[in-house]
């Protein structure tokens, strides 16, 4: 029995964190193996080797701390193969440049097919409204303290748009790069994820069975977010998540207190705050993904994705 490796890599705000809760129940029914966020108040991932891959060497760390621990995730895979169940990996930051010290994409899937350089990889990628997906990604800069207004954000992704994640935002772009990137007998799926086809597109598309119809609730997963104890760090210098590279060290619990002062001394208080859909600036960002999305969809058309219901302004 071949044992596939599904590869859930984001996009950022697309109910990850619901989706990663479903996959934590499995893995605890023992039908998958899961690698990924949990959600438990004590630690939020099983081990620190985890923590380690998904959050400081497919994310931030430079090729030497990567080469380090090749041969330790090797050996992890390894041994989690011989209990011959699929294996699910779930990091939405994968996907993207969501902050500026994030590596770019090219290099974590190249560090992706280093580890699995033998084993076949199916990539699901989710996606939704356009609109409702830029408003959520300013939400979470807003907990991660963000200050500045909606329209400053705006202009700021519009003036940074060569070095941040905006091309990401685009599914052809996506769609593309990742198939320039991944191994001939890789796969990729791509979900619209919505209220009312979630449970079906994930049941199609990643033959996973789902024990609750409930609704996503971004407030009660922003909730969940809060409390994995782990203080939300933000550099002067703009946004850093340096609160999850230490997850592997401390097992989510800070020793070293000159760390524990300064993220607290930079944490922002999270406040719902209401945007406004009219803005101009707004319909000139969406614009701009727009035309990216167009030219890179001539040249890898991405076959049964809700492009109508992706662009559709709300």
């Amino acid at each position: 029995m071949a044992i596939n490796i599904n590869l859930h890599i984001g996009m950022v705000k697309c109910m990850s964190t619901h989706f990663q809760s479903h996959l934590a129940k499995l893995d605890d029914l023992n039908q998958i193996i899961y690698i990924g966020a949990r959600e438990n108040k004590k630690s939020k991932y099983k081990n620190k080797l985890e923590s380690k891959l998904l959050n400081l060497d497919l994310r931030f760390s430079n090729n030497i701390s990567f080469e380090n621990n090749l041969k330790h995730y090797e050996k992890f895979f390894s041994k989690k193969m011989k209990y011959k169940k699929e294996i699910w990996i779930s990091s939405e930051n994968i996907s993207t440049r969501f902050i500026p010290n994030d590596l770019i994409f090219e290099e974590k899937i190249n560090r992706i097919n280093r580890i699995f350089k033998k084993k076949k990889i199916k990539y699901f990628i989710f996606y939704r409204n356009i609109y409702d997906l830029i408003k959520s990604i300013y939400y979470e800069y807003r907990y991660q303290g963000y200050s500045e207004n909606f329209n400053f954000f705006c202009n700021y992704l519009m003036a940074d748009i060569n070095s941040n994640f905006l091309f990401d935002l685009s599914p052809s772009y996506k769609n593309y790069q990742l198939k320039k990137l991944k191994k001939k007998e890789d796969k990729i799926e791509f979900l619209f994820i919505d209220d009312s086809n979630i449970y079906k597109e994930i049941k199609n598309k990643c033959n996973l069975t789902i024990y609750s119809s409930n609704k996503i609730n971004s407030k009660e997963d922003r909730s969940y977010n809060k409390l994995n104890n782990s203080y939300i760090g933000i550099e002067n210098s703009g946004l850093q998540e340096i609160h999850k590279t230490f997850y592997h060290q401390f097992n989510n619990k800070f020793k070293d207190i000159k760390i524990k002062r300064h993220l607290k001394r930079n944490r922002v208080k999270f406040k719902e705050i209401e945007i406004k859909s009219n803005s101009k600036n707004f319909d000139l960002l969406v614009k701009k993904i727009k035309i990216i999305d167009k030219i890179y969809f001539k040249k890898n058309k991405l076959g049964d994705f809700q492009f109508n219901n992706f662009w559709k302004k709300k």
